[in-house]
């Protein structure tokens, strides 16, 4: 007898379950030597469902964690950074009006205090040297650059001659770049090893391209100056060498230095191209393309760089947006070439109005932050720390979920339940 068979057979011992499976041909998802299989939904929880838990051991023990309320904010990009013992929250809009942006700080997640990050009118990207935390958007007497330290934001000194909206950090040395302007030449790149005081810097060597994004890899101990479909690599974050790539590398630049679509652990720097596939390598050197396994989403969702990319401190994470009608998803990888797919994440029943949205991931003080928001285009308005739900059990989010709440009442979810 397979392994579906036994699940949806139900028994004697264990009371008839096949109510739990959505229809006689419920579909069975098989990937990387793991099965799944589709449980339906509103279905009243009784004493029949308890063998459940005895089926799956442990998944009983887990919910979704519980959300923290973050500012209202607007409807794009969401960060969060960790200095000394507080927590740095920024949130911008997806289009340039002033001071459509927030930024506040806490000590633990639940209590929020607003800190005003007037004069940018489009938050872009964020990044963390030293005890200081960054931010960068248009217009700003300062080049778009502002530095947080204790409670408040601050104009920053020193070599601005454009408006910088790109940003990577290794921890020591802070790079900015205008997005649009060349790799090479003068004023389009300027460092910071304080982010207080910045030089401006004249880009030279490598190839000469229109910067998307940048990133630190720490695997190549180098920035990595990203053009839509070329890469040059940098030590002192302006003196480059182009790397060579393989064919049918593309990225689409995202207004935001593609900061959401990078990620890098101490050997591994993974960047996500627009087609959905990442591009990958331990050297900055050498660069190879992995594709991903297939999800149980809408091509258009799966073939494209929506969503984000992420180092959780021990894997990968790549959490992609279901769609109008489904809840996001996760992959989860600790080398960026093995990946395994989790069961949707599904704290809220879908919204009339439209789908839950995953605002922003981020690691900060060895938490897995996730910003979602619910309805078409709204804020994000929860906080969600995932990484205790995921350690160990990468590919059982939605299951976790699934089952807590059969405990308490009712199976409002379809989820893949694995079964092998």
């Amino acid at each position: 007898m397979s392994d579906y068979d036994q699940f949806a057979g139900g028994g004697a011992a264990l009371g008839d379950l096949r109510h739990l499976v959505a229809g006689s041909a419920a579909p069975v998802l098989n990937q990387l030597g793991r099965q799944w299989v589709r449980t339906g939904t509103f279905i009243t929880y009784d004493a029949q469902h308890a063998p459940l838990l005895a089926l799956f051991p442990g998944l009983g023990s887990k919910a979704m964690p519980a959300a923290n309320s973050i500012p209202s904010g607007y409807n794009g990009t969401a960060m969060v950074f960790y200095v000394g013992s507080t927590y740095v929250y920024l949130n911008g809009s997806s289009q340039a009006y002033t001071n459509w942006n927030r930024s506040a700080y806490s000590s633990n997640l639940s209590s929020w205090t607003v800190a005003s990050l007037a004069g940018l009118t489009n938050l872009r990207a964020g990044a963390q040297v030293g005890s200081v935390v960054l931010a960068t958007g248009n217009d700003d007497t300062a080049g778009g650059i502002k530095s947080f330290s204790g409670t408040g934001w601050s104009n920053v000194s020193g070599g601005i001659a454009s408006e910088y909206n790109a940003l990577a950090s290794s921890g020591s040395l802070a790079v900015a770049a205008v997005l649009g302007g060349s790799t090479n030449g003068a004023n389009n790149l300027t460092t910071s090893a304080n982010g207080t005081s910045w030089t401006n810097r004249t880009g030279a060597g490598g190839g000469s391209f229109t910067i998307a994004g940048l990133h630190w890899s720490p695997c190549a101990s180098a920035f990595l100056h990203i053009g839509t479909g070329a890469i040059n690599k940098s030590a002192n974050g302006y003196t480059q060498t182009a790397c060579t790539l393989p064919a049918g590398v593309a990225f689409t630049d995202d207004g935001y230095g593609l900061q959401a679509k990078c990620a890098s652990s101490s050997s591994v720097t993974l960047l996500l191209m627009s087609d959905g596939r990442l591009l990958r390598t331990t050297d900055g050197s050498t660069f190879t393309i992995v594709d991903l396994p297939g999800m149980n989403l809408a091509a258009s969702v799966q073939a494209s760089d929506s969503g984000f990319l992420a180092w959780d401190g021990t894997r990968f994470v790549r959490c992609l947006q279901g769609g109008a009608t489904a809840s996001p998803a996760f992959l989860y990888s600790t080398d960026g070439l093995t990946w395994a797919a989790s069961c949707a994440f599904d704290d809220f029943a879908q919204p009339a109005s439209g789908a839950w949205v995953p605002r922003g991931l981020s690691l900060a003080n060895g938490k897995l932050l996730l910003a979602a928001s619910l309805g078409s285009s709204p804020p994000p308005t929860q906080l969600y720390d995932m990484s205790g739900l995921a350690n160990g059990a990468a590919d059982r989010v939605g299951t976790l979920r699934t089952l807590k709440r059969s405990q308490t009442s009712e199976l409002d979810t379809i989820a893949y339940v694995r079964t092998k």
